[in-house]
């Protein structure tokens, strides 16, 4: 989607729900008030600056050649966060987030237990090559 189809769609919401009454050229709520909303309280809730600016998709500066964060050191500072950055707080939400880092830490110990077992399948293949070519 292009930006101004997210304003035309945020705007169409917005009257929807009767948030926004009459057409204006200025409103008081804007799709830009979400990106700062997002700033601050990820800012407040202890995430890394530089992670906020690279989550936004803004330019680091000289960082950009040097910093490059990991996607899960990226989703890591978010998860810790996002009690400050949801509206609607819930306990089912904390429980959806808890189910998210078991899963993603379920699935680095299966990479980890699949990398192994590949390390072994390599080891066993290069010992039966090893006799096919002493016969030969």
């Amino acid at each position: 989607m292009t930006a101004p189809a997210v304003r035309q769609y945020y705007n169409r919401l917005l009257f929807s729900i009767g948030i926004r009454k009459q057409r204006k050229r200025r409103h008081d709520f804007s799709a830009h008030g979400f990106r700062k909303f997002f700033e601050t309280k990820a800012e407040i809730g202890g995430m890394k600056p530089i992670n906020v600016e690279t989550l936004m998709g803004h330019s680091t500066g000289i960082s950009d050649s040097y910093y490059r964060p990991t996607e899960k050191e990226l989703l890591d500072d978010y998860l810790n966060v996002v009690d400050h950055l949801t509206i609607r707080k819930e306990s089912t939400f904390k429980a959806e987030v808890e189910h998210v880092k078991e899963r993603s830490s379920m699935n680095e110990d299966a990479i980890a237990t699949l990398s192994d077992q590949v390390m072994k399948l390599m080891v066993e293949v290069q010992q039966l090559k090893k006799p096919a070519i002493s016969d030969s």
